[in-house]
């Protein structure tokens, strides 16, 4: 039985191929591509000083320990990780249950940050109070 990858390789028309790895290529979100490749290629080169070939449940493990110590949102690490294998490898970690129990466990006390709401009053003094000729246009959304 062939891996995708190797159906992909093995087509007998070329533009069949060309339109599948094009299509493979614009999976990541465009504008956040370069982070997704960079969160991947750090984990590659962990894997690498780690002597690592397999990208196994504690593989990850591994790596998601190590860099919670130094690492706040490791979430969008992993989501991001996630992606890339899944893309590349043909890999979904997130059936990794011991993986998901860790970061859910790491992340237990984390408290993010909550955006600020302006409550009614502050919005009708902003629009009573700023200026016309610099805040016009944020008066009118407000309204």
């Amino acid at each position: 039985m062939y891996s995708d990858d190797e159906n992909l390789h093995n087509c007998t028309l070329p533009e069949v191929r060309e339109a599948a790895e094009a299509a493979v290529g614009s999976l990541l979100p465009v504008k956040s591509a370069a982070r997704y490749e960079k969160a991947y290629d750090a984990f590659l080169e962990w894997c690498k000083t780690k002597k690592i070939k397999n990208y196994t449940e504690n593989c990850l493990l591994a790596y998601f320990k190590d860099i919670s110590e130094h690492k706040k949102s490791i979430w969008s690490i992993y989501s991001m990780v996630k992606s890339c294998l899944s893309i590349k490898h043909n890999l979904d970690i997130s059936k990794y249950p011991k993986l998901i129990a860790f970061l859910k466990r790491t992340t237990e006390y984390h408290n993010p940050k909550k955006s600020r709401i302006l409550d009614e009053q502050q919005i009708l003094k902003f629009i009573s109070d700023a200026p016309d000729t610099t805040c016009l246009l944020m008066k009118v959304i407000l309204i």
